[in-house]
């Protein structure tokens, strides 16, 4: 703004202040000038003291400073859309005006598309001759530029994520660079600021003796957080190798993730990982990181609450709000304005899972309630850093890596968690054992009391026998006065024996040929069963009986007649004197377990409404389950081919399928 007056003296403003030229002309002037003038004068006078209460302040630097932080109204900001205004440029009286007050408690670039200019003046009242440092708490800024003024040129100083890492003129992961400060003199500095990522505008003047206490304190704090980390990767990764339980493995990939998180966030991942690769900075802290992270929670929580099998309906609810993150972040990255962007969709299955483990703890699973206070720390301090960027709590040691220590006390309680993870398992097993041994001692008191019960019908039967033995001892001189009689009855009584016997053994054979004709059409039980078929004996001469029977037919030359071995149940062909065992060419051909349980397996495949699964069958018989398993693929490879022998899809006995071997 420009006022002439008589053509030459003048008063000039810039930002609203006047500088005053030729003041007593002025006086002079305005003495002789109209009241009109005067008044107009005085209005213009006082818009530039109200003007000036708005400007920008200086920051004032003395001995007694430690660190400086530019707040409000120190900064004025101007953003250069184009990204081409040169130094000159913005220190030209044309753009001076176009520079914007702070009025932001957190003023930070709003489009990563744009370059930004940040002007501050110092003034320099220290009277040691003290060093001070600028430092930027921006550390994922790609372009970092400070402009000092050097008569009527600038010098320039550069950091950022783009330099070298080691290039720097102070070799640490914060943006830091010298300030020339004469004293007693107000100095004018220009930041260009240029990042990919949203950078803050958190600026702080420090005394460089003050910034390396700062700096070691720092530097000592991420060194135990990252130690931490580590020891507890490790030392859960012994866990996974000695127990092999995936929840191990998902809680060492998610403290990896959480210090990659951390690695991009704190600028030490490029100061020690990737130097070479600055550009990772940028991939990793605003993509790869956090997606990993919200992947490896994903996997250990569920993993570690069993929801699964205790809740399955929040089990799905997690990996659909995590599928619908992932599809948002890719139209975020592709085809969605910036308006739609939300944080409140990453954080949504973060939210599900706590809401998931509180339910857990409250149906009394009760690990959970370490995972609750474990990630509880960490919303704490997502709740600080939201404070800090608003500007509602200053920035310092703690604020800055509230995440870090909600990280570690996260993983510290998190391995409290496994441990009672572990710990309600083992008990869970012991009580089970006891169960086990407590029906085992039942069982066993059960059998001693049926021996009792058997070794007193024993002696009853010895009792009547011994009585019965003394009656026919004081009949037998009777008996010998009637020698001819007693022959006689004698040979009555032995025909009646033999007799009784031979019904006797009818009797056994017509209750077993019952049984087996009862397996046939229905389900009998493990004990009924086990009578039939007590030992592999039986089974043997069953196969025997079964097989040879009606005929004889010698599978080599088609002979009918054969002989039974005298030591086993094989025959023997008259003719060409080919053995041929029981087992040969039926199911249980070439079988390396017991027969009696393989015939079990082969009739419960067949009458069991229940089809059992291959862990209930392997406890049942007492086999392995890979031996289970293949039997039972045998047994149906026998009915599929004697459907397809038969063309009859139902299968009335499981004695059908003994001689099914072959297609």
């Amino acid at each position: 703004m420009r006022i002439e007056i008589n053509g030459s003296k003048f008063i000039e403003a810039n930002h609203g202040l006047f500088t005053v030229l030729y003041l007593k002309e002025m006086l002079v002037y305005l003495k002789n000038s109209s009241l009109m003038f005067r008044i107009l004068f005085i209005f213009l006078l006082f818009n530039t003291s109200i003007a000036s209460v708005k400007a920008q302040k200086t920051a004032v630097l003395d001995d007694s400073l430690q660190e400086f932080v530019f707040s409000e109204d120190y900064l004025e900001i101007l953003e250069d859309k184009g990204g081409k205004l040169t130094i000159k440029d913005v220190s030209s009286s044309t753009y001076q005006n176009k520079f914007v007050l702070n009025k932001s408690s957190y003023p930070y670039n709003e489009h990563i598309e744009s370059t930004y200019w940040i002007k501050f003046k110092l003034k320099n009242n220290s009277k040691s001759g003290k060093n001070f440092l600028l430092e930027s708490y921006a550390p994922h800024t790609n372009d970092f530029k400070l402009y000092i003024q050097k008569g009527n040129d600038y010098d320039v100083k550069v950091s950022g994520l783009d330099l070298y890492f080691y290039n720097r003129e102070y070799v640490n992961k914060n943006l830091i660079l010298d300030l020339p400060l004469d004293t007693n003199s107000i100095h004018t500095f220009y930041v260009r600021v240029l990042s990919e990522n949203h950078s803050s505008f958190d600026f702080r003047i420090k005394q460089q003796t003050y910034f390396f206490f700062y700096s070691v304190n720092e530097y000592y704090f991420l060194g135990m957080f990252y130690g931490i980390m580590v020891i507890m990767a490790i030392y859960n990764l012994l866990m996974f190798f000695a127990l092999w339980e995936k929840v191990y493995i998902y809680y060492v990939l998610y403290v990896i993730c959480g210090m990659l998180t951390t690695l991009a966030d704190d600028g030490l991942g490029y100061q020690y990982v990737w130097i070479h690769f600055p550009h990772i900075n940028s991939y990793m802290g605003s993509h790869i990181a956090p997606s990993l992270l919200l992947l490896t929670f994903v996997f250990y929580s569920r993993e570690f609450l069993q929801l699964k099998y205790t809740l399955p309906f929040y089990d799905k609810l997690i990996l659909s709000t995590t599928a619908v993150y992932f599809i948002y972040y890719a139209l975020k990255l592709t085809v969605l304005p910036i308006y739609l962007h939300s944080y409140f969709v990453y954080i949504l299955p973060f939210i599900t899972i706590y809401i998931a483990a509180w339910k857990c703890f409250l149906n009394g699973q009760k690990p959970a309630r370490f995972f609750i206070i474990g990630f509880t720390f960490v919303l704490i301090s997502i709740v600080i850093i939201k404070l800090r960027s608003d500007g509602s709590i200053n920035g310092n040691l703690f604020t800055v890596y509230s995440l870090n220590y909600g990280l570690v006390l996260e993983v510290l309680v998190l391995s409290f968690a496994m441990a009672e993870r572990f710990r309600f398992a083992k008990k869970e097993k012991e009580k089970a054992l006891t169960q086990r041994n407590h029906e085992q001692f039942r069982a066993l008191s059960q059998f001693r009391i049926n021996e009792e019960l058997k070794d007193k019908v024993n002696q009853e039967i010895e009792t009547k026998i011994a009585e019965r033995t003394i009656e026919l001892n004081d009949k037998n001189v009777e008996l010998e006065q009637a020698n001819s009689k007693l022959k006689e009855m004698t040979d009555i009584a032995n025909q009646m024996s033999i007799k009784l016997d031979i019904d006797n053994w009818n009797l056994r054979k017509k209750v077993n040929e019952s049984l087996q004709a009862r397996m046939r059409g229905q389900e009998v039980s493990d004990e009924e069963f086990r009578k039939i078929f007590p030992d592999e004996n039986a089974c043997l001469k069953y196969l025997h009986e079964l097989k040879w029977n009606d005929s004889f037919s010698c599978y080599k030359c088609k002979n009918k007649e054969g002989v039974d071995d005298l030591n086993v149940f094989g025959k023997k062909c008259v003719r060409c004197n080919y053995y041929e065992s029981e087992m040969a060419h039926t199911l249980f051909h070439g079988i390396k377990f017991p027969l009696n349980k393989a015939f079990y397996i082969a009739y419960l495949s067949v009458h069991k409404k229940d089809k059992l699964t291959l862990d209930e069958l392997s406890e049942l018989v007492g086999l392995r389950r890979n031996t289970c398993w293949k039997f039972r693929q045998k047994i149906a490879f026998a009915i599929d081919n004697y459907k397809v022998k038969t063309k009859v899809n139902i299968i009335s006995s499981w004695e059908d399928l003994i001689f099914i071997v072959e297609a």
